[in-house]
């Protein structure tokens, strides 16, 4: 497995993420990273079993050579996660989350969308382009830019996850690259 190290690592927080500190950091770098509290990891946790358990349902019926992105995801609900945005909006708003997104932003924001997202470092349609002339992927592989504009993203694992499981990948700093809106279209 081949690593993707791409910048530096990301701002860890053990202060307030609202204080100064934690604003110019995603200022600065566009991304913090935090653990969140057992209290709110296990209420999430036991909220999305039930979602993770459809989930999960739903890869194994599907040959892992033929998985796709949206393969391993689902979009949580009240009705498959009673109680996922009350308990997703505590948890970040216990590191000032939203208000640094807030202020980052220029105007309130509010989650729009919460989805359940598997990956066991199996999956191979963001790797392996090159396969079939031998070639390995480059350390940009299956980057991307986001399609929306005005929009903070968070991710929150449910589990440990390592190089080998599915672990994000950021380009440090990459915030703060403007482009124009034709090549804004074109890079997507």
């Amino acid at each position: 497995t081949r690593q993707r190290n791409v910048g530096r690592r990301p701002s860890q927080l053990s202060v307030s993420s609202a204080s100064p500190t934690g604003m110019g950091a995603f200022e600065r770098d566009g991304v913090l990273g935090m653990h969140l509290s057992e209290h709110n990891l296990k209420g999430i946790q036991a909220c999305v079993t039930g979602a993770i358990n459809t989930l999960s349902a739903q890869r194994e019926g599907i040959p892992i050579d033929q998985r796709r992105f949206l393969d391993n995801s689902l979009p949580l609900d009240n009705e498959n996660a009673p109680g996922v945005y009350e308990l997703v909006t505590e948890a970040l708003n216990a590191h000032d989350i939203l208000e640094i997104g807030a202020q980052y932003l220029g105007e309130p924001i509010q989650i729009q969308a919460v989805n359940l997202m598997i990956y066991d470092g199996s999956e191979n349609h963001w790797k392996d382009h090159f396969f079939d002339i031998s070639l390995p992927d480059s350390d940009t592989a299956y980057m991307h830019m986001e399609s929306t504009i005005k929009q903070v993203k968070s991710l929150i694992y449910l589990n440990p996850v390592t190089e080998d499981n599915g672990p994000f990948s950021y380009v440090v700093g990459s915030n703060r690259v403007k482009i124009g809106f034709w090549e804004s279209i074109i890079r997507k």
